[in-house]
């Protein structure tokens, strides 16, 4: 489940000058829109993730609307 939000992110052209991602944003976004808990990508736990998966794949959905 976190390789999809990463790979979304990736995507979504959230990376570094080197073609690493931007975890910084990941944690970031995680951190003010993921529900029902606020907290870095990497404190997710297994439960959690679904909730987070389809939080991220709404916002990322919204993303490609507006290309």
């Amino acid at each position: 489940m976190q390789r999809k939000i990463l790979s979304m992110a990736h995507e979504k052209g959230w990376k570094l000058p080197g073609g690493k991602i931007n975890m910084a944003k990941v944690n970031g976004w995680c951190m003010k829109y993921g529900v029902p808990v606020h907290k870095p990508f990497n404190d997710y736990t297994v439960a959690e993730l679904p909730a987070l998966v389809t939080q991220f794949e709404k916002m990322y959905a919204k993303h490609l609307n507006a290309i």
